[in-house]
């Protein structure tokens, strides 16, 4: 499998909206450049056999990735030094047995996450937007595997009224309210997303036996 090296980010293992507030980001968010992305390393909040779906928290590292080095572009960011380029997907699949049905499975997740990519420039989504929408996926997926505890919710609220008084803060009460509603929505998008990439993975093993993806085991 084949691909190219992008730009990693920061090395920050936490992003605070307020000395009081601290989100756990990814536990390693840089792109590192690979010789093949067949290597598994979990960049999610929980460990992979606790997640209800292993590629919420991948995904919002890859979706900053796209408005940060493909803005205005054809390309996607992949794990560890890889993107994958809607305009020539069979590159990226060339090392493998039909390439053709591997790029029909992915070009609609690719058409999507490139949908998402321009609602974050829409949205102008900030790194630290990021962190919030993880934390409050992390808290979700709390509450769905029996997991939620009072501090888990307790640093939900502090999380909610830090982005609140965030926004107010910098694009004034309407505003700051219309922005804070629009970044929620995009919860529903993105885990909408990642629903879609589990069941086209769950396909693909069906159909494409030898695809074998770095989350085959999580999913």
């Amino acid at each position: 499998m084949r691909g190219d090296v992008v730009q990693g980010i920061s090395n920050t293992k936490n992003l605070q909206l307020s000395p009081d507030t601290t989100i756990p980001c990814s536990n390693d968010i840089n792109v590192i450049p690979t010789s093949s992305p067949s290597t598994s390393s979990s960049t999610s909040l929980l460990s992979p056999d606790m997640l209800d779906n292993p590629f919420q928290y991948p995904t919002l590292h890859r979706l900053l990735q796209g408005i940060r080095t493909y803005l205005n572009d054809t390309r996607y960011a992949m794990h560890y030094g890889y993107y994958m380029d809607k305009n020539n997907m069979p590159y990226f699949f060339s090392e493998l047995e039909n390439p053709e049905e591997l790029v029909q499975l992915c070009s609609p997740l690719i058409d999507r996450c490139r949908e998402l990519i321009n609602k974050f420039v829409k949205y102008d989504i900030r790194e630290v937007d990021i962190a919030s929408l993880a934390y409050i996926i992390f808290s979700l997926e709390c509450e769905k595997l029996s997991l939620h505890t009072d501090v888990i919710e307790n640093q939900k609220n502090i999380v909610f009224g830090e982005m609140h008084a965030n926004y107010v803060k910098n694009f004034g009460y309407e505003q700051g309210g219309v922005k804070f509603a629009n970044v929620l929505c995009l919860l529903h998008d993105i885990m909408d997303l990642t629903n879609h990439i589990v069941e086209s993975l769950a396909i693909g093993k069906i159909f494409v036996p030898e695809f074998l993806d770095v989350w085959d085991e999580m999913s």
